[in-house]
């Protein structure tokens, strides 16, 4: 938006300069910047800068060419289109790195003075920001190639992490290479942070791909020891399944309740919400289907080249995501493609999703069903004795085994199994396609009734680290 002032939008203009000045950043950078040999006020330079990137962002020459003079701040400042000139703007960019740690100092004591800011949870993260240049030659220059979040591996990058307030109120940020890992950036952090402010932050809550299992250790050191909140991996659910089901669910708020189990020091809180649950099942969902149609496609290809066929494979799988690993591709060496989908893993992620006291409560039918079943199969083993014939039913009868995960599906082979036996047209009009499954070999749309997952921290059925 553009910021005339007969225009009703030069209000944002008036509004960011308000802003700036309730900061005191008028007063902090004026006494430390200083004018220039043209008796340009630099904190002014600076002012219009922050004001555009807050309003309209764009570049410095579409500041200087369209914006700045279609906007208030002309009035607002007291000055003249010189503050817009690009070298200007760029020789502005020049001074204030080295006062970056007064910055900070400034800021942390306007939160504290004007909203009463806490700093005993601290929220850490990383971005990254790409760069449409060709690689630099000086290896001293913090743009490399690394894991772009942007998707753009062809482009160098910088690494971005900051530290902000429960409330969004930034503490810190550093610049680092574009290659730096996420996981070698923590500690460093928190010594930056302690240097800086002293000792703050004793509740870290952080993605879970950014700690290592050595540095929540060192935080748990630390004198006095520092708390953290983390996900946790998937996998460590199975663990501490048992455990989980005997806890009683604790009502947070409405669609979100928790459970929580101690363990080594470090208090797991597993969450539940059923609209999370929901929504990731229809992601899934809709990428699953998405990567079988395209694999349909891919197989249907005439005398396609199995190089290209490759390549193509591996941009589907790049688009299905996770969802890829529930389809078993296989590609001959003439370039013939088949698929099928792995119903262990599909029905091993729908398990994960269900509640750990509702997975053991199947487990315990399971196994009643189970303690029945030799029984039931003596029985049918003496009819079959007695009509003289070996039914194709009895003898395929183990292979079911395969899907007594699927309680319903076992229930209504062994109703119809049973009625089949107990018919006396059953031995004359024994028929083999009786035994084939009514599944289709494709996917269905899963009917686990579950509503928890473990994802990355979110309240949607997550396990979560908090000590």
């Amino acid at each position: 938006m553009s910021c005339a002032w007969n225009d009703p939008g030069s209000g944002a203009c008036w509004l960011a300069d308000s802003l700036w000045r309730q900061l005191e950043l008028d007063l902090f950078f004026a006494e430390r910047l200083g004018c220039s040999r043209e008796q340009t006020e630099w904190e002014k330079v600076l002012r219009t800068m922050t004001i555009y990137r807050l309003i309209s962002p764009g570049s410095e020459w579409r500041m200087h060419r369209h914006w700045f003079s279609t906007t208030a701040l002309p009035d607002l400042l007291n000055v003249d289109e010189r503050v817009a000139q690009p070298s200007t703007l760029y020789r502005c960019h020049d001074l204030l790195l080295e006062h970056k740690e007064a910055l900070f100092a400034h800021l942390r004591e306007r939160w504290i003075n004007l909203f009463a800011a806490q700093y005993d949870i601290l929220l850490y993260d990383l971005t990254s920001t790409y760069f449409e240049c060709d690689a630099p030659e000086d290896e001293n220059d913090p743009r490399k190639f690394g894991y772009s979040r942007d998707r753009r591996s062809d482009c160098v990058q910088v690494v971005i992490a900051m530290v902000v307030t429960p409330e969004g109120l930034p503490l810190a940020y550093e610049m680092m290479p574009g290659n730096t890992s996420d996981k070698k950036t923590l500690l460093g952090m928190i010594a930056l942070l302690k240097e800086r402010h002293g000792q703050i932050g004793r509740i870290w809550v952080m993605d879970r791909g950014i700690p290592t299992e050595a540095s929540l250790a060192q935080m748990r050191a630390c004198e006095p020891a520092m708390h953290y909140l983390v996900g946790t991996p998937k996998a460590r659910l199975n663990r501490l399944e048992a455990a989980l089901a005997e806890r009683p669910w604790v009502e947070v708020r409405a669609e979100l309740r928790v459970k929580c189990v101690p363990e080594d020091g470090e208090m797991y809180v597993l969450t539940e919400s059923p609209a999370r649950v929901d929504k990731e099942r229809s992601m899934r969902r809709r990428l699953l289907k998405k990567y079988w149609k395209r694999l349909g496609e891919l197989s249907r290809l005439k005398k396609p080249a199995r190089d290209q066929l490759l390549i193509k494979l591996g941009q589907a799988k790049g688009a299905a995501g996770a969802s890829a690993k529930l389809v078993i591709v296989e590609v001959s060496a003439a370039g013939v493609l088949t698929y099928r989908l792995d119903k262990y893993k599909l029905r091993e992620v729908r398990r994960r999703e269900s509640r750990p006291d509702d997975a053991r409560r199947h487990r315990l039918r399971l196994r009643a069903r189970l303690s029945r079943f030799p029984d039931a199969r003596g029985e049918l083993a003496r009819r079959v004795s007695q009509s003289g014939q070996t039914p194709s039913a009895f003898v395929a009868a183990p292979v079911f085994h395969r899907y007594l995960a699927d309680l319903k599906v076992f229930e209504l082979f062994f109703a119809a199994v049973t009625m089949l036996v107990s018919s006396p047209s059953f031995v004359s009009n024994n028929k083999p396609s009786l035994l084939k499954s009514s599944r289709p070999t494709g996917y269905s749309r899963p009917r686990t009734a579950g509503t928890s997952s473990v994802t990355r921290g979110r309240p949607s059925g997550s396990a979560m680290l908090l000590r």
